[in-house]
């Protein structure tokens, strides 16, 4: 089945349409491409409004689960992968103890040596930790002196809204 394009005039495969169900065909009048194009031209012409769109949507729930799912499938194509291996290597130049830290205790996870974050309590809230934290630092000596951590206590921890100070036992 073909459809002409109301924009571009041209007589495409009706997979080149959008559906629309208040449509008298069910598929909308312009093609995929006019519509891709309509849309880059609007938001050139409203970035600021579009951006504060963007922002807003990516603070919900389903936007923070769509870009979750957008950065996957960006890191399962070549140049997904090619880039976050160009993001590690220059992590790992502009931090070798922070990288060497990371691998050590990766590694002895991997080993049996040392107890995976998600087999234990997140510090301040009790839930099951995600992550982490190296809060001494990074130096060789203190490369198993970390505490676990759920994933929103170590965003507010780097936020500065948790004191890990006061928290933390030792």
């Amino acid at each position: 089945m073909t459809k002409e394009c109301s924009k571009c005039k041209q007589v495409k495969p009706i997979t080149e349409f959008t559906k629309r169900e208040s449509a008298p065909d069910g598929y909308r009048g312009q093609c995929k491409e006019c519509r891709r194009i309509r849309a880059r031209k609007y938001w050139h012409n409203h970035k600021e409004l579009c951006h504060s769109w963007q922002k807003k949507y990516s603070q919900t729930e389903k936007g923070k689960v769509a870009n979750i799912r957008g950065v996957t499938k960006y890191l399962k194509t070549e140049k997904g992968r090619k880039k976050h291996l160009e993001r590690q290597t220059q992590y790992q130049k502009e931090h070798p103890e922070q990288a060497y830290t990371k691998t050590k205790i990766y590694q002895a996870i991997k080993a049996g040596k040392f107890p995976p974050a998600n087999s234990r309590k997140c510090r301040f809230c009790s839930k099951i930790a995600h992550h982490y934290h190296h809060h001494w630092g990074y130096a060789r000596a203190q490369t198993f002196d970390v505490i676990p951590l759920c994933a929103a206590c170590h965003k507010k921890l780097h936020l500065g809204q948790v004191c890990y100070l006061v928290q933390a036992t030792v």
